[in-house]
């Protein structure tokens, strides 16, 4: 006598973790990357919610996303690294834009690791103060380059090309002289 069988099952067996079963005549099939089955007997596979994701069939769970990625879809096979000015946590769906006067690295892990845009310094990222010019990520205002913090002749007003013309004692650029 033939009868069919009912889901969760396949030649009257359950359906093994990581793979499910429709019933009737049909075979036990892995779960498709994206998803999973974490007990035996399933009769369709879960999606990993967004943050998680499995790139492998017959997963019985989902992975988290490391930080400095995202996954923004539920059934997500892999991560998407977050782009430059954003940030991740471990298991977020999105990457979260980095503070205002802030920018960061691709596949930042959090908000910590966002640092000041040129013209701008310091913790909080202040405006730069005169006769100075604050590279990005210049965190301490100083007349002697450290920290990619200098000293300049006359106002704020960027690299000059990437030359850098010292006169005097002083140290302090004469922007007369500076090709721009």
């Amino acid at each position: 006598t033939c009868y069919k069988l009912p889901p969760g099952e396949a030649d009257g067996q359950a359906c093994a973790a990581g793979s499910f079963c429709a019933g009737g005549a049909n075979p036990e099939r892995l779960c498709p990357a994206g998803t999973y089955s974490n007990r035996s007997g399933s009769s369709e596979c879960l999606h990993c919610i967004p943050g998680q994701f499995t790139d492998t069939n017959g997963s019985t769970t989902c992975t988290a996303c490391p930080a400095g990625y995202h996954a923004p879809t539920s059934a997500a096979s892999s991560c998407d690294a977050c782009k430059t000015g954003t940030y991740a946590l471990t298991t977020s769906p999105t990457c979260l834009e980095c503070p205002s006067r802030t920018t960061s690295l691709p596949r930042t892990r959090s908000k910590d690791d966002c640092y000041c845009v040129q013209g701008y310094w310091g913790t909080t990222c202040d405006d730069c103060p005169d006769h100075a010019f604050c590279r990005t990520n210049c965190t301490a205002n100083s007349t002697n380059a450290t920290k990619n913090c200098k000293c300049y002749g006359g106002k704020n007003t960027g690299a000059y090309g990437g030359q850098t013309i010292m006169t005097g004692a002083s140290g302090v650029e004469d922007e007369a002289n500076v090709q721009k």
